[in-house]
């Protein structure tokens, strides 16, 4: 298969400079039967609601131009639409004024640690939900109502407006896929997990939430059109102790969650967060940790059973919302190289355990925003990257990379095993057909190292095509071309030529980077 291309220039690979290590890749000899699907839209987006006028433009008809040209370079390698949930915290601080044009939003003053606060309060407008119409056609849509307030009119009167709202013609051309009734609601108490609880809400548990939860929903069967709408319970942080996650979706289960008819045939999916951890002001930078095989691997694997399970009841496992370090991203890990190197294994980890899909966390001037919508001078925020105007960010390229991997036909992925600790390595079939290899080596190269070591890796009988991802450095926050192209442009439209690489056999890896062969 040929990955997209404009101009293209064959290259030799430029040799590794430093040290070299030899290891060998043996591919399975068919499709193993744990293979996974590839979802087109695995590498989608989570957009905090107080920002939503800066991705989507401020006003109906006036969209922004920067953001639906970013997610086309997307959507153009999968041939599907990119797909956004929007809400998280600020949607358990949002009420409905219809006397509001599109929202009003209060926000807390900057600190040190938090120079990029969420909204402490929002009202919602009468074309907030309405300026989804200035994404591009196609887009899929998963919004969040409040569920905090406990409010039960107030819930309804959001979901009633946000039907209403994707009733207008000017809609007719994105859609509608789910609602999400509550952000963290097991964060409601306070962190269970760490025993710490907000006075009055001793008693607020999974049983609890599932029958608010089973009240609101029923309130939204009437409202929307569940064949190409599903209700999307969960949207959990589940904070992890010894004995596993908190609040598993199976808790919900067994709480009756499912138990009414119509409600279970309006749920096709239930979601969870995932975070590396959470940065403090002061937390030590170790680079490298982020991309670490063990972390990608361990902050994952925790969720094979609450995967299993909601299997088990005919549903989709998502997470909704996720990024690498939770309170916007940690300098230095979030913005940088690395970031790029953990997207491309996280994701392609996610897909081959079984789940669905994974929307990246985005606000304005989160460290680990997948792009930065719109200009940052002049607000006080700076992302670190010293990029000026509107730009795509590391993790950008991570989601080119596995949209490139995915491409347009039914694909299905599974990790294949190494005998390195900071290589790794997926195979991508098409119809039972290895047509694409991922190698990802997330050994550390940083300035003052001297030469970048690397690693030759020996494939027999493998000829290909070989696309790589560069950065200068694993803590770099800008200076990444994908396939010898720069994305980092005032439109997000690439510069430079496509390259790609002859393969026979072996393929080297310098430290921090990837390599997508497509296999003749």
């Amino acid at each position: 298969m040929r990955l997209p291309l404009n101009t293209l220039l064959l290259a030799r690979a430029a040799p590794v400079s430093g040290q070299v290590n030899d290891t060998t890749l043996t591919l399975p000899a068919s499709e193993p039967p744990y293979s996974q699907p590839l979802d087109p839209q695995l590498g989608s987006f989570s957009i905090e609601m107080d920002h939503w006028r800066d991705w989507a433009g401020p006003t109906v008809g006036a969209p922004n131009a920067f953001v639906n040209t970013a997610l086309g370079q997307l959507s153009s390698r999968t041939g599907k639409p990119v797909y956004l949930r929007v809400g998280a915290n600020s949607e358990d601080r949002a009420t409905l004024d219809l006397d509001v044009a599109v929202m009003d939003a209060e926000f807390p003053p900057p600190t040190p640690a938090v120079p990029a606060p969420e909204a402490s309060a929002i009202r919602i407008g009468r074309d907030f939900y309405a300026l989804s119409a200035n994404l591009p056609p196609g887009t899929d849509l998963h919004w969040g109502v409040n569920l905090k307030a406990l409010n039960q009119d107030e819930t309804r009167a959001q979901l009633a407006h946000l039907a209403e709202t994707f009733e207008r013609p000017e809609l007719a051309h994105v859609h509608l896929r789910a609602v999400e009734l509550g952000n963290e609601a097991d964060f409601y108490a306070g962190r269970h997990g760490a025993g710490i609880y907000k006075e009055g809400w001793e008693d607020w548990d999974a049983a609890n939430y599932t029958a608010t939860w089973v009240r609101s929903a029923r309130d939204a069967l009437p409202l929307f059109d569940w064949e190409t709408t599903t209700l999307s319970p969960g949207s959990f942080a589940n904070l992890l102790t010894l004995s596993g996650m908190k609040w598993p979706a199976a808790a919900c289960y067994q709480a009756g969650m499912l138990a009414d008819p119509e409600i279970r045939a309006a749920t096709r999916q239930f979601s969870m967060h995932t975070y590396s951890g959470a940065f403090e002001e002061g937390m030590p930078v170790h680079i490298g940790s982020l991309m670490s095989k063990q972390n990608v691997r361990g902050n994952l694997t925790v969720k094979t059973a609450d995967v299993a399970a909601t299997h088990a009841e005919g549903l989709e496992y998502t997470l909704s919302e996720g990024n690498s370090y939770g309170h916007h991203g940690i300098p230095g890990l979030s913005n940088g190289g690395e970031q790029t190197i953990w997207g491309v294994d996280h994701l392609l980890q996610i897909a081959s355990l079984g789940i669905k899909r994974m929307h990246f966390h985005n606000g304005r001037g989160f460290t680990y925003n997948v792009l930065q919508p719109v200009a940052l001078e002049g607000t006080g925020v700076d992302d670190g990257t010293g990029l000026q105007g509107a730009h795509v960010s590391a993790l950008y390229h991570a989601l080119l990379i596995v949209a490139e991997a995915t491409g347009k036909g039914e694909a299905k992925v599974v990790e294949i095993p190494t005998s390195i600790d900071s290589l790794a390595a997926y195979g991508v079939y098409e119809d039972g057909k290895l047509v694409r290899l991922v190698i990802i080596n997330s050994d550390i190269y940083v300035e003052g190292m001297g030469e970048r070591s690397g690693t030759r890796v020996k494939i027999d009988g493998v000829r290909g095509k070989a696309r790589r991802f560069h950065t200068p450095f694993t803590n770099a926050t800008k200076g990444f071309t994908w396939a010898g192209q720069s994305f980092e442009t005032p439109t997000s439209e690439p510069t430079g030529d496509v390259v790609e690489e002859p393969v026979d056999g072996s393929v080297e890896l310098e430290a921090t980077s990837v390599v997508l062969i497509a296999l003749e």
